[in-house]
């Protein structure tokens, strides 16, 4: 995709605005599952197969809005 301003810039700033005003869980959830390559833009968060696959791992490692960073940067360098 190619965007120029200013005449693209609510298609810049619109998915920002977007995750900014999710709640607090929803972008530890994002942000955990985008560093980790599982999700790819904000709309995954409404697929009901990726939720399950994330609902398994945070319970499986007590992910929290308190320790997102820490997780994904721990499996991040289980791939390096």
């Amino acid at each position: 995709m190619h965007l120029t301003l200013p005449q693209d810039k609510s298609a810049m700033t619109n998915p920002i605005k977007k995750f900014l005003a999710m709640t607090p869980e929803k972008q530890m959830i994002y942000r955990g599952r985008r560093r980790t390559d599982i999700f790819f833009k904000l709309n995954d968060l409404n697929n009901p197969e990726l939720m399950e696959h994330v609902e398994v791992a945070r319970t499986r490692y007590d992910v929290t809005v308190g320790s997102v960073d820490e997780f994904t940067d721990k499996i991040m360098k289980q791939f390096i």
